[in-house]
This record gives structure tokens, sequence and C-alpha cells, in this order.
């Protein structure tokens, strides 16, 4: 009988490597007419950015009125023309609540346009999205997608609904 053995160590440590793409999709849906007063959720797919592994990704969704995601609007930056949507997500497929992408929009048209009131709403307007993606564990590996359209959504005059506590200690 005869034995085989091999000397070599092979290492399989996963290396990290800045990702150099990351691809959000196109909606199905996209030339249909997003109404955001009656759906409760746009949803969104994207590609994970390749980090060398598979990796537990944190996505955060970005909105603007224009192609061009040029700064982001802030206290200290009432200049900026995009928004970054508070809910962060960690899968490739993302539910983006309606009502929170509602209330970025109108924002930035509002900036856009002080002089609007509440008969102006709702409005139709074409919306640019596009995603920031990071690493979970230790926030590395920042990169942003590709920048899709939705040339077709109805905004309504939206709020942040407030969510009243199950308890109230006293």
């Amino acid at each position: 009988a005869f034995a085989f053995a091999s000397c070599e160590y092979a290492d399989t440590t996963p290396e990290y490597k800045a990702p150099t793409t990351f691809l959000l999709n196109t909606p199905a849906a996209v030339n249909g007419t997003y109404n955001l007063e009656s759906s409760d959720y746009v949803v969104l797919t994207c590609s994970q950015p390749d980090y060398g592994y598979t990796a537990g990704v944190s996505y955060e969704v970005q909105v603007c009125l224009s192609e061009e995601f040029k700064s982001e609007v802030a206290k200290d930056n009432p200049e900026g023309n995009y928004i970054t949507l508070k809910t962060k997500y960690n899968a490739a497929k993302l539910n983006v609540k309606a009502v929170e992408l509602a209330v970025a929009l109108k924002d930035l048209k509002m900036l856009e346009n002080p002089d609007m009131a509440e008969e102006d709403f709702p409005f139709m307007t074409n919306a640019f999205i596009r995603l920031k993606a990071r690493l979970t564990s230790n926030g590395m590996g920042v990169i942003e997608s590709n920048v899709i359209e939705l040339p077709s959504v109805k905004v309504h005059l939206a709020e942040i609904p407030v969510t009243i506590p199950e308890q109230l200690y006293f």
C-alpha cells in the first residue's frame, strides 16, 4: 500500500479587498407610477459588493431629485441636494418604507421651492436613488452604487408616523 501526503498548508483565511463595483438593480415596475401614499414599501434589490468573501453588509438608501448627488442635506449644510434615509438594511433585498421615502422627497422639494404650500400636494416627481454599503462589523469598505431613476413618483404631504410606546412609566 502506498500513502500520499501533502506538505502544503492551504490558508483559508478570507482576505479583505476594497470593492470596486456595487450594482443597484432597476425595479421591474420602474415604468409605473409609485404612489407613496397608498404603498407600504418600495422594493429595491442589489448585488453585494465584492469584499473577497461573503460578509455582513449594511445598506443605506440615498434619495435625490437630480441624477447628480452633490452633498448631503444637513443642519450645517442646507444647500445639499440628497438625503440619506434613517433606516439601515442588512440584506440585498430592501423593503424601503414608502412614508420615509415620501418625507425625504417632500423635504427635498421644499428645500428647492420654499414657497410650497399644503395645496401643492400631492405632486409628481422623478426620484433618483442610490445605495451606500459598508461592512457591518467595522464600517470599512464604503462604496456607493449606481444611480437608478424612478421617473414617476406621487408624493403626498407626509410625516414620519409617531409610535406610541406600549408601556409608560411615571
